[in-house]
């Protein structure tokens, strides 16, 4: 396994935690930066990373982005600082990560901002119309 350094990865690790979630029957460490606004005036923006990167794409960019809004960042199961057990990862695997994040958090409803694979991670989390009850983009 190749390991990961950047200059910045200490402080980008010393703002978040890992949090436990229960996905496949399995539970799993995910690394969650979760930012407070310095105002609520909207739902939490859910930030999903793509392949192969991980939240830290978003480092120099999450304050402005929680200017005005929660922010929650993630790296998802087998990527960045969360926990890389040795088997698949699968889209539905990953949507269902996700989604425990945020039950975890107490997070209903949302905006999205995906990237990559995470397009497809977020659309799985939750299918149907983008107009469903809980449900913004």
């Amino acid at each position: 396994m190749t390991e990961w350094t950047h200059p910045e990865l200490e402080r980008w690790a010393s703002r978040g935690t890992m949090i436990e979630v229960n996905a496949r029957a399995t539970t799993h460490r995910v690394f969650v930066v979760d930012v407070p606004g310095d105002e609520a005036t909207t739902e939490p923006l859910v930030v999903i990373h793509g392949f192969p990167t991980s939240s830290f794409d978003f480092a120099h960019v999450v304050d402005e982005l929680s200017r005005n809004r929660r922010v929650v960042v993630m790296d998802l199961l087998g990527f960045g600082l969360s926990a890389k057990p040795d088997q698949r990862y699968s889209i539905e695997l990953q949507a269902d990560v996700v989604a425990g994040v945020l039950a975890r958090l107490g997070i209903e409803r949302f905006a999205l901002l995906t990237h990559d694979m995470g397009d497809t991670v977020g659309e799985s989390c939750w299918p149907g119309p983008s107009t469903a009850p809980g449900r913004s983009r």
